[in-house]
């Protein structure tokens, strides 16, 4: 598998790991996984959008308004 495709792979695995620990209240684990994909793809809509969703449950609401931001910039 080349490099790309393994990032863009391992990047769809921790999101979908990132939905599941988030709908399971942990939050900490859902962050890691948000911001590792973040990390290896600062393009990443998908993460910066769940990462959001976590920083608001997290009471982080200048975090999570600072990487909805960041999602807008990307889809625009």
């Amino acid at each position: 598998m080349k490099r790309a495709q393994r990032y863009h792979h391992e990047a769809i695995e921790s999101i979908k790991r990132g939905q599941k620990y988030l709908a399971n209240r942990n939050l900490e684990k859902a962050l890691t996984d948000c911001s590792e994909v973040i990390r290896i793809d600062p393009n990443h809509l998908s993460a910066y959008i769940l990462r959001a969703r976590i920083y608001e449950e997290r009471g982080e609401d200048a975090k999570a308004e600072a990487d909805l931001e960041k999602a807008r910039q990307l889809e625009g």
